[in-house]
């Protein structure tokens, strides 16, 4: 009969019997560590009351034991709770369920893993018609299956090719600045080892300041005079061309055309968090420095090693000048206007899928990515969004040791 009690009629030893065998079964591994510590208290009594050799071997079996349970036996849920919370946030679960972690790792890994850091998803999608047969109206955000969801990564520097540079374009709200905190984070461990060096500039004073221990050195206006504004910035960005100029003195000396990363000399990530705010700057001789300095790097920093994450809100002609036309990956989140779709990503970029001026605003972090050397269509991605806790913690954990 449907719900009788199985045990019915057992006695009550059969019964605690039976609750104890269940137990140890839903609990194998604190079993064994029981049944271990047990072991290890008979061997010592062993000792105790019949000195010798045999129980000596008993203790020391079952202490060998009950430290390989320790070690090697946590149960899923020890293991996580011992483990790191995991930085990397979850994208958005109302539309990607893709959700990367990566456990702090002991020592930092190969710097050519630098060739592909993890900083969101590439995802797969179709053109969603209305019913008069025309998709501008809804745009393409019809997903496909989550089986087509693909980690979406960058080269930040890749053997043989050196760093490279990108540029990021967004309206306010499209979700860059936590797109900067997603690059980061996928450099974390080179951060910490002093592999990879971050310099920033941050004109509107709120997009890196959350992460400043992050950074090896950080601009901001705070303090400085109108008349001067901006002189801080392009006084680190004229440092920036120094180390460069060193550097390929050094190279050129030796006889190499390709800089490795280390801790003595790191690959130096330059995050300017908008450069139309850059022109903000009063004086001429500031604004031609800034863009001299820019121009420098981008032109010549690729194989010493120095590499630029250029953002802007606005992706017109008198804001970039010629800076598009040199920086290989270019990203569009959410933009205001279809024409600038190309101004950022490149002639025929909407034509061929990329409208990023569609992508509506409850999407942000969705955004549509180019790379100069590869012939396939504009890719739709969606960048992973670090709240401000997580970015808190990955600087807990991950920001390098100040020197003295």
């Amino acid at each position: 009969m449907a719900g009788k009690d199985p045990k019915a009629g057992w006695t009550v030893e059969a019964k605690a019997l039976s609750w104890v065998w269940d137990q140890a079964a839903a609990h194998r591994r604190a079993t064994f560590r029981i049944l271990a510590a047990l072991g290890l208290l008979a061997g010592v009594w062993w000792v105790v009351v019949f000195p010798g050799a045999a129980g000596m071997l008993v203790i020391a079996a079952a202490a060998a034991t009950l430290w390989a349970t320790f070690q090697f036996a946590r149960s899923d849920d020890t293991r996580q709770a011992l483990a790191p919370v995991p930085v990397i946030a979850t994208v958005d679960p109302l539309r990607v369920t893709f959700t990367p972690s990566r456990p702090m790792a002991a020592f930092a890994p190969p710097v050519e893993g630098m060739r592909a850091i993890e900083v969101g998803v590439t995802l797969a999608t179709k053109p969603r018609v209305d019913d008069d047969g025309d998709d501008e109206a809804q745009g393409e955000l019809q997903f496909l299956d989550e089986g087509a969801l693909r980690p979406w990564t960058l080269p930040i520097w890749t053997p043989g090719y050196g760093c490279t540079d990108l540029l990021v374009a967004g309206a306010k709200g499209s979700g860059k600045t936590r797109f900067y905190w997603a690059v980061v984070d996928g450099l974390r461990e080179w951060v910490k080892s002093g592999h990879v060096q971050l310099w920033g500039l941050d004109p509107k004073r709120v997009g890196l300041g959350i992460g400043r221990p992050m950074f090896k050195k950080l601009w901001t206006p705070r303090g400085e005079v109108p008349k001067k504004w901006g002189e801080g910035a392009a006084d680190l960005l004229e440092e920036a061309v120094d180390v460069m100029e060193s550097r390929l003195d050094s190279m050129d000396q030796r006889g190499v055309t390709e800089h490795t990363p280390t801790p003595e000399e790191p690959l130096i990530l330059i995050v300017l968090d908008e450069i139309a705010r850059m022109r903000l700057a009063r004086e001429k001789a500031i604004r031609d420095r800034i863009e001299d300095s820019i121009m420098t790097i981008i032109e010549e920093g690729r194989a010493p090693c120095l590499s630029m994450l250029i953002a802007t809100q606005d992706p017109r002609e008198r804001a970039l000048g010629q800076m598009r036309e040199l920086i290989p990956q270019r990203v569009a989140f959410r933009l205001l206007h279809r024409n600038q779709c190309d101004m950022v990503l490149g002639e025929g970029a909407r034509e061929s899928g990329a409208k990023a001026d569609l992508i509506p605003r409850n999407q942000p972090g969705m955004a549509y990515m180019v790379v100069d050397d590869d012939e396939s269509k504009p890719q739709r991605v969606k960048s992973h969004f670090l709240t401000n806790d997580e970015i808190a913690r990955m600087v807990e954990l991950y920001a390098p040791p100040r020197s003295a």
